[in-house]
């Protein structure tokens, strides 16, 4: 492996090349049965060819041969069950490698079935992919309703309006504390939050050492 480093140039003072890391990468998941994804690789067969498997190197010159540029995915194309090897291997984008997965889910809407990442990218789509995921699988929308439907803040709506403080409150809120009530009771008593009413207590305390001052 050291010689690999030294000949290659792939790992000089600490820093690794990013096709090093991807060469890595595929060895872990076909070879290193403790790793959390062997099983859907190197459990399931899929192995690395003897040319890349045992040359870092020669597996850096394919790719950079074959359109591999920062930011791509290796896919394994067109036998996706196949070995990573030059004759069974393609760069392409993230939205493409998800769509040629295994485990993908096809999911049927307006009378047409297509995969998660293609119903992200439908015009008709209004959230993100995040929002999209916890609308079908958190609240179990229909995919059709959490495709088009609008957002909504009705958490927004039934918030309770802050109270808000007049002079008045705010004298009576001084006193209290110099008399030493806690600042909870107090945030309880006149409606505020605990952190509010700490900023309220600390602008007020201010305010009277300021006072003091003055005199």
């Amino acid at each position: 492996m050291a010689e690999c480093h030294l000949t290659h140039g792939l790992a000089r003072k600490g820093q690794h090349h990013p096709l090093y890391g991807i060469w890595e990468m595929i060895k872990v998941r076909c070879y290193c049965k403790t790793a959390w994804n062997y099983r859907y690789y190197g459990a399931k067969g899929v192995a690395m060819c003897d040319r890349w498997h045992y040359d870092a190197g020669e597996f850096v010159k394919w790719c950079l041969s074959n359109g591999w540029k920062p930011g791509l995915e290796i896919d394994r194309f067109p036998d996706n069950a196949g070995p990573y090897s030059p004759d069974n291997c393609r760069f392409v984008t993230h939205k493409e490698n998800c769509r040629n997965k295994r485990n993908n889910v096809l999911l049927t809407a307006f009378g047409e079935t297509r995969t998660f990442a293609e119903w992200l990218e439908d015009s008709r789509c209004v959230v993100h992919e995040g929002g999209l995921r916890h609308r079908l699988f958190i609240k179990h929308m229909s995919l059709e309703s959490a495709l088009v439907s609008p957002h909504t803040h009705s958490h927004l709506a039934t918030r309770k309006p802050r109270f808000q403080l007049t002079l008045e409150d705010e004298q009576v809120i001084r006193a209290e504390l110099l008399g030493g009530t806690p600042q909870n009771v107090l945030a309880k008593r006149f409606k505020q939050s605990t952190s509010r009413m700490n900023r309220i207590a600390k602008r007020l305390r201010s305010e009277l050492t300021a006072e003091t001052i003055t005199e």
